[in-house]
């Protein structure tokens, strides 16, 4: 049957069973939260006496939270979503008090990957991602022979998620065990939520697709989105130099051309400047020849007097 853990203890939980008993279970090594929905037997110790009453009370709290007036709408509302990309594609639901309500895959390996978790439900979100990259790690999803990527992105109502302190968990969690790995962590909204919705693909992808398409108007958005995000960011990577490159050829034919221009100038002024020196001279022979025949005329005209 299944139990809710109400302590949690270096070696033991205690767990509130549905028949209303008290159960005292041992950890065996597993990562447990308060909260947290497991599996349980009868053949685990019942706890008796006066513990009970705490334990009572602790068990009543919870209870009244999750089904009274805002607890019950607050406890199973999605508050707000994190998606981890990788090639399964992985959303996790989570609810007002940072406790995973819902986890789903986004495509076939993202199924299969989840098919592997049991037991989300109630857990923190950090336990919850941890848990989805040893899983991925452990079905070869992220391989230490290769480069990774996971893209981590987060859609909320409000900033209520520590964004950096969920990158900083992914990053170490996965680099203790597989150091050539990216992590990419970005922030979504409730928009780019809807249309990833609609594409059946998570918002952090669909921003990344966007991005590869603004690069190169060559790529097909049908096609990118089946790839994985290593892909995309492979292809965001090319196309960024691709296009620095057609800049550079750009500014290379720009200053080029203003040179060529600047080397057409100077020849117009330069031949502009020796006909210049041809006219003066023709014009100066020209005033030279008129003065003469001049002079020649007042001789003529002093000789017949």
């Amino acid at each position: 049957m299944k139990g809710i853990v109400m302590e949690v203890y270096e070696d033991k939980v205690i767990v509130l069973a549905k028949d209303g008993s008290f159960l005292e279970v041992s950890r065996d090594n597993r990562d447990l939260d308060i909260g947290q929905e497991i599996e349980v037997d009868d053949n685990n110790k019942r706890i008796r006496g006066r513990i009970i009453r705490r334990l009572a009370s602790i068990a009543a709290a919870f209870i009244l939270l999750i089904t009274t007036g805002y607890g019950v709408y607050g406890y199973y509302t999605p508050y707000g979503y994190i998606n981890v990309d990788i090639n399964p594609s992985v959303e996790i639901a989570y609810n007002l008090y940072n406790r995973v309500i819902d986890l789903k895959g986004l495509n076939e390996d993202g199924n299969i990957l989840i098919s592997k978790i049991k037991n989300y439900r109630n857990r923190t979100i950090e336990n919850v991602i941890n848990e989805v990259i040893d899983t991925a790690v452990e079905q070869a999803y992220v391989r230490p022979e290769q480069e990774n990527v996971i893209l981590i992105t987060i859609t909320e109502k409000k900033d209520k998620v520590d964004d950096e302190k969920i990158y900083k968990l992914v990053d170490s969690h996965i680099k203790q065990k597989i150091e050539n790995t990216e992590v990419i962590l970005i922030e979504g909204d409730n928009n780019i939520y809807k249309r990833a919705r609609e594409d059946k693909i998570s918002p952090g992808k669909l921003m990344l697709i966007e991005k590869a398409i603004d690069l190169n108007k060559d790529i097909k958005f049908e096609e990118v989105a089946k790839k994985p995000v290593k892909e995309i960011m492979r292809m965001i990577k090319e196309a960024k130099r691709e296009k620095e490159k057609k800049e550079e050829r750009k500014k290379l034919e720009k200053k080029t051309e203003k040179e060529m221009d600047k080397i057409e100038e100077m020849k117009f002024n330069k031949s502009r400047k020796a006909k210049g020196k041809k006219e003066d001279k023709l014009e100066r022979e020209e005033i030279e020849k008129f003065r003469k025949d001049e002079t020649k005329k007042d001789e003529e005209e002093k000789r017949l007097k």
